[in-house]
């Protein structure tokens, strides 16, 4: 691209004296040649390599016969060898495209070759010029185009078209074979079809294989950022979206151009768990040891097959994390704190997305690590740091719903009860039934709503009554918006309130930017007890907490 070129020189070819023997260097058109350089030359010295005429310097003798055959003038006799442009079949990538800082070389594909691809690899990268880079690592970066757009960009190169079909091909022939081991089979595959590979090339198609028979295609390129937290897919046509945990929900520069390629992901995804995506079942929602994924085609969506994968954490946060982001006050987790070691049930509420989860596995840090813990949940995201740990999830295909194993606790002799997700009817009851029948020490759980009052009103429509609010001790919420200032996402804890015998008692409320205490007085937490009901990972955010409530300089 003129408009990005800027002279420097880093493209300079190492066949061409100029830019006029590189112009014609790049005249070869195998798609539109009969290819008599091929069978013109006596010595052997011109090869096909994934469909593209190579010259073997070694076996040439420059005798000039494959530069007389060639319809196009496409090859050249320099120092007694014939030179023509080959890609740099030897590297496995353009080196004039690879060396330029400006990115104003690229491969362009022609309307028919872009059909091609497409068709074979189910999806295509969008070449995206950025105009300021946010963030950036080894294998992506976050960056604004001209017109100020967001976009998660990968750095991984597409397949150029032959290599499209020899991944195509090799993939068409691990169908059905129990085993396949990716380096095998492209040596197999290469001297059948009497394909050259350089080395570049062969070990790019090998990461591929990987990434299309053990991973999940390009969406493996966005799985494997830790900082990555969500990838949603809407449909063939609009870009892949992921969820940053630093910058937010930007579009990539990724979409795929098959319905059927996002429906064998999500097959993939879920075939462990013995579902699919069908005409008769075209609904999943299935928990993979990656996280969880929900997926819908149509008739349920209107415009395609639609994917979401939520990404659980492998280190799940701690007290001293919440701290450090912000998402609450080391006041606020001593006050918690205290109130769990006093045995009050604590619900964790807040919108969807807001980190309720999150919370909630960091405050089951401050609970003894002596104690046991049975855990009832449909979706595995609770982690607690105890050895003594009893999880249970439900599955409503083979009758086991959330209420029947929250009642079945009763039987189990739990130290403290942790219920994820509580949200119908007869789940909500069997919470309070086992917070009534003073189930172990307390018992903790989530629920959706976005404040203490709409908690109340929430709970009373779902059948619990005024006198038996008072099971729920402490009801802390948290809610997620958005700081138009620096546009970055926010997760805050804003509300924490005591429920009475009249009513709801605020404690905590966020008020002009932070979380105050409105009420209750000072939380003064015997520092030695608060100190030992931690790991020593968290011992240092103990003592910093306690040594603020207690109203010392920290």
């Amino acid at each position: 691209m003129k408009s990005a070129c800027v002279g420097c020189g880093a493209c300079a070819c190492e066949k061409a004296d100029g830019a006029e023997e590189m112009k014609a260097l790049l005249r070869c058109d195998p798609d539109h040649c009969s290819l008599e350089c091929v069978t013109a030359c006596p010595k052997n010295a011109v090869v096909l390599s994934n469909g593209f005429p190579v010259i073997l310097a070694e076996e040439c003798d420059g005798c000039g016969a494959c530069a007389r055959a060639c319809p196009f003038q496409a090859v050249l006799i320099k120092g007694r060898k014939a030179v023509k442009c080959d890609l740099c079949y030897s590297r496995g990538f353009p080196a004039c495209v690879s060396s330029c800082p400006y990115s104003a070389i690229e491969m362009v594909l022609n309307d028919s070759e872009k059909k091609i691809v497409d068709s074979l690899l189910g999806y295509e990268k969008r070449k995206i010029l950025p105009a300021r880079v946010e963030w950036e690592n080894d294998r992506a970066m976050i960056c604004e185009d001209e017109e100020g757009k967001k976009w998660y960009v990968t750095k991984r190169r597409p397949p150029w078209i032959e290599e499209a079909k020899v991944l195509h091909g090799l993939l068409k022939h691990s169908l059905g074979k129990p085993r396949f081991e990716p380096e095998e089979e492209l040596e197999e595959y290469c001297e059948r079809q009497r394909v050259i590979l350089s080395p570049g090339t062969r070990e790019f198609l090998v990461q591929e294989m990987e990434k299309e028979l053990r991973g999940y295609s390009v969406l493996s390129e966005f799985l494997q950022d830790p900082l990555v937290e969500e990838v949603t897919v809407t449909g063939p046509g609009s870009p892949v979206r992921v969820y940053h945990s630093e910058h937010g929900w930007p579009d990539t520069n990724v979409r795929f151009t098959s319905d059927q390629k996002i429906v064998q992901i999500a097959n993939k995804m879920a075939r462990g768990l013995g579902r699919r995506l069908s005409a008769k079942t075209p609904r999943i929602n299935a928990d993979i040891p990656l996280g969880r994924i929900h997926a819908v085609q149509p008739p349920v969506s209107a415009g395609g097959t639609v994917l979401t994968i939520r990404k659980f954490r492998k280190e799940p946060l701690t007290p001293g994390s919440l701290i450090r982001n912000g998402t609450c006050t080391p006041e606020l987790l001593a006050w918690l704190w205290e109130k769990i070691l006093e045995g009050r049930n604590v619900l964790v509420c807040g919108s969807t997305g807001s980190g309720k989860t999150t919370t909630l596995n960091a405050l089951l840090c401050l609970v003894p690590l002596n104690e046991r813990i049975v855990i009832v949940e449909e979706t595995p995201e609770i982690v607690a740091p105890h050895e003594h740990v009893v999880r249970m999830v439900c599955s409503e295909d083979q009758g086991t719903s959330m209420s029947s194993l929250v009642a079945d606790t009763m039987r189990m002799r739990p130290d403290r009860v942790v219920v994820g997700e509580v949200r119908k009817r007869e789940e909500v009851s069997a919470l309070v039934d086992t917070m009534l029948a003073g189930q172990g020490k307390s018992c903790f759980a989530t629920f959706h709503a976005r404040s203490p009052e709409q908690t109340v009103q929430r709970l009373e429509s779902l059948g619990v009554g005024k006198a038996f609010l008072t099971g729920f001790d402490v009801i802390v919420c948290q809610n997620r918006w958005t700081d138009y200032s620096s546009g970055r996402e926010v997760r805050r804890v804003t509300h924490a309130s005591v429920m009475g015998q009249d009513g709801l008692e605020p404690v905590f409320l966020w008020k002009k930017g932070g979380l105050e205490k409105v009420s209750g007085g000072r939380v003064c937490p015997d520092k030695k007890r608060f100190l030992e009901s931690c790991e020593e990972g968290f011992r240092e955010y103990a003592s910093r907490a306690t040594a603020l409530v207690l109203g010392k300089r920290v």
